[in-house]
C-alpha cells in the first residue's frame, strides 16, 4: 500500500488549467456555423462521457464522431483538437491524444494548456522523457511563463531531477511571490528530499501568500504525519477535503490515512468519493481493493483491482495486491505468483532481494508443492 502522495498532487497540479469541464477550452477563433455546430454537439457528448464515469461508450463514439466532422470542417481549430485530444486522453487512447494535442499546438503556437495536456498524456503514457522534452520545447515556445516553468519543474520531479525542479519553482517565486503553485513544487522538492521541516515552511508560506487551498493542507497534513505522526496529520487532511471537496486527490490522501488506522469503511467512504470524481484514479482503485479485502469483501476487491490495472497496466502496487488477494485470501497461489512475477518486472531495479514479494513467492510454492 506505498504510495507517493505527493506525486500525485504533483500530476494534480500539472494539469490545474484543464482538467475538469468548467475550464475545458472553448475560445472559439472565428469558427464557421458548420464547425461550431459540431463542435458544440461533441463537447455536449464529451460531458455525458465524462458524467458517466468515462464509461458510456455510445457517448464518446458520438463525440469522437462530432470532434472528426468539426476537424473535417476546420482542420486548423486548435480549440477542437484540444478537447478532441482530451477525449482520448480520458478514453486512454494516448497515442490519438497525442496527434490531438500536437495538433492544437501546431495552429497555436503559444497553446500553453495544450503542452501541458500532451506532457501529462506522455507521463501517463509511462514516458517521462518525452513529457520533458515536450515541456523544454513550451519554455522556447512561450518564454518566461510561470505555467510553463512550473509544469517543467514538476517533470523535472517526475524524472527525479530535483536540484532542477527546485532552481525553477525558486526562480518562478523570486519573479512572482504570489504565484502559488510554484511553493507547492518546492515544498514537494523538499519533502521527497527529506526535508520535511523546510517543506512544512514552504508550505505556510504558500498560506500566507494566499494559497488557501485544499492540496495544501493536504500537503501539510502529509508532512504533520512524517514529523508527528499520523494523528496529528488528521485535522490537516480533514481540512483538505473540507476546502477542495472536488479534488480527488484529498479524498485519496484521507483515505489513506483512515486506511492505515484500520477504519475501513471510512476509508471506502473518501475512496469512492475520490473514485467518483476520478474513474481512472488507479491509486485509489487499489485501495479500495485493499479495503474491500480487509472487509472480507473479494469479489469486490478483485474487480477494483482488474479495474486499476486496465486503466493503467504498468502500476506495480496494483499487482502486488492483487497477488495479496489471490494467496491469502482467495487460495490461489499459482494466479497470486502470477502477480507478483509483474510486480517484480515493473520494480526491475527499484526492489532488494529482500522485500516481501519474494517471501510470498516463496510460501506459495511451498503450498503448490504440497498440493
Amino acid at each position: 500500500m506505498q504510495i507517493n502522495k505527493l506525486s500525485i498532487i504533483i500530476f494534480v497540479v500539472l494539469l490545474s488549467s484543464c482538467g475538469t469541464k468548467n475550464d475545458i477550452v472553448q475560445k472559439e477563433p472565428e469558427k464557421t456555423n458548420l464547425t461550431s455546430s459540431y463542435y458544440k454537439m461533441a463537447i455536449e457528448q464529451f460531458f455525458a462521457f465524462e458524467k458517466s464515469g468515462f464509461s458510456d461508450m455510445d457517448k464518446y463514439d458520438l463525440a469522437e464522431k462530432y470532434f472528426n466532422e468539426a476537424i473535417f470542417a476546420e482542420p486548423e481549430d486548435a480549440d477542437v483538437w484540444f478537447n478532441s485530444g482530451r477525449l482520448f486522453f480520458y478514453s486512454g487512447k494516448y497515442t490519438r491524444a497525442k496527434e490531438s494535442f500536437k495538433n492544437a499546438i501546431k495552429y497555436r503556437k503559444a497553446f500553453v494548456e495544450a503542452y501541458s495536456m500532451l506532457a501529462k498524456t506522455y507521463l501517463s503514457d509511462g514516458d517521462k522523457e518525452g513529457a520533458l522534452n515536450v515541456m523544454l520545447k513550451a519554455n522556447e515556445a512561450v518564454p518566461d511563463n510561470n505555467d510553463i516553468m512550473n509544469n517543467t519543474a514538476l517533470v523535472y520531479m517526475e524524472t527525479g531531477n530535483l536540484n532542477y525542479a527546485r532552481t525553477l519553482s525558486e526562480k518562478i517565486i523570486k519573479k512572482s511571490p504570489k504565484f502559488i503553485p510554484a511553493y507547492v513544487t518546492l515544498g514537494n522538492v523538499y519533502y521527497y528530499q527529506k526535508k520535511y521541516e523546510y517543506a512544512r515552511f514552504i508550505y505556510l508560506k504558500a498560506l500566507d501568500e494566499g494559497g488557501d487551498n485544499g492540496e495544501i493542507y493536504t500537503n501539510l497534513g502529509l508532512v504533520t504525519s512524517k514529523l508527528e505522526g499520523k494523528d496529528q496529520s488528521y485535522d490537516l487532511l480533514k481540512k483538505g477535503v473540507d476546502k477542495s471537496p472536488n479534488n480527488s486527490y484529498t479524498h485519496l490522501n484521507m483515505g489513506e490515512l483512515l486506511l492505515s488506522s484500520g477504519d475501513y469503511e471510512g476509508a471506502l467512504s473518501e475512496l469512492k468519493l475520490a473514485v467518483k470524481i476520478n474513474p481512472r484514479l488507479v491509486e485509489a482503485l487499489v485501495d479500495i481493493g485493499i479495503a474491500y479485502t480487509h472487509v472480507s469483501l473479494f469479489e469486490e476487491a478483485k474487480e477494483s483491482y482488474d479495474k486499476a490495472i486496465l486503466y493503467n497496466s504498468s502500476y506495480a502496487e496494483a499487482y502486488f495486491n492483487y497477488g495479496v488477494l489471490l494467496g491469502d485470501y482467495m487460495l490461489k497461489p499459482q494466479e497470486a505468483i502470477e502477480m507478483f512475477k509483474k510486480f517484480i518486472a515493473l520494480k526491475s531495479g527499484e526492489i532488494k532481494d529482500t522485500h516481501r514479494v519474494y517471501k510470498y513467492i516463496e510460501n506459495l510454492n511451498q503450498r503448490l508443492k504440497v498440493k
